[in-house]
């Protein structure tokens, strides 16, 4: 814990509300179980964070982020846990592909990465592929 406060807030420089946005306080709902049902509750381009915790697997991680690739605002911050860990080297290679370097790591392995539009558009999972068949 703790190592959020790490991540610069979008817009400027450590206390800045983001562009736009005053009287901005963080607001939290519980949703229940990670699926896709709670995911659709959410409205798209809401959310200016994603905390991804400890997923690894490369294709749970495509579908997932399939899913809040939409609910995210352009400038979210996406960030997790267990990058560059010895022990986890599939973490560091799933998020690597599928979110690109991470802007900064913290030497637990916390990670962030603020995303834009234009890197969803980059992201290798953004891509539809047509059903040929």
């Amino acid at each position: 814990g703790g190592q959020a406060s790490s991540v610069p807030p979008a817009g400027g420089g450590a206390g800045r509300m983001p562009a736009g946005r005053t009287g901005w306080k963080p607001v939290f709902h519980l949703l229940g179980a990670h699926s896709a049902g709670n995911v659709a509750r959410i409205p798209d381009g809401s959310l200016d964070l994603l905390y991804l915790a400890g997923e690894v697997a490369p294709d749970w991680l495509a579908t997932a982020l399939r899913h809040w690739m939409p609910k995210l605002r352009d400038g979210a911050v996406v960030c997790g846990d267990l990058f560059g860990l010895p022990h986890w080297p599939e973490a560091t290679f799933s998020l690597s592909l599928l979110v690109g370097a991470p802007d900064g790591v913290a030497a637990d392995g916390f990670w962030w990465k603020r995303m834009s539009a234009a890197d969803w558009k980059l992201a290798p999972i953004a891509v539809e592929v047509a059903d040929s068949g």
